[in-house]
């Protein structure tokens, strides 16, 4: 079964990121589909983007 693009915010476990605003987000042929707007962390270290 073949999965599409989510509709909402990507959610990523312990990453624990401090910002990556502005960069590019590429698909998996390095093609340019966007970039982050802004990064959410939960008190737990999971991370929203």
């Amino acid at each position: 079964m073949a999965m599409g693009a989510p509709d909402g915010p990507v959610r990523m476990s312990a990453l624990k990121v401090s910002d990556l605003s502005g960069y590019e987000v590429l698909d998996r042929t390095g093609a340019r589909v966007g970039e982050i707007s802004h990064i959410e962390t939960d008190r737990d270290g999971r991370t929203r983007w």
